[in-house]
């Protein structure tokens, strides 16, 4: 199932979130003893991976020629939807 380029861009954002969250006041020792702290932080890593490139793909898809001319405001929506998300 694909997502919209909107939910692939809250999932990044959301997992940086959490991973900012639990560094906060975390030192290294703590989470080298820490098990289930390291694998939340390589699944959220994954997460962005994943989601990076399914956005990545559908940026790709955007820049396709069709009949010779390519779609720019497919682009520029993608871009908005991005801005919409950071911008407080």
């Amino acid at each position: 199932m694909s997502l919209s380029p909107h939910e692939y861009i809250h999932h990044i954002l959301d997992e940086i979130d959490f991973i900012l969250a639990q560094i906060s006041d975390l030192n290294y020792d703590s989470f080298v003893k820490n098990p289930a702290l390291k694998r939340a932080f390589v699944q959220s890593l994954e997460i962005v991976g994943e989601a990076s490139k399914n956005f990545l793909t559908m940026l790709g898809q955007c820049n396709r020629i069709s009949s010779g001319v390519k779609s720019p405001e497919c682009v520029i929506g993608l871009f908005t939807t991005i801005l919409g998300l950071i911008t407080p």
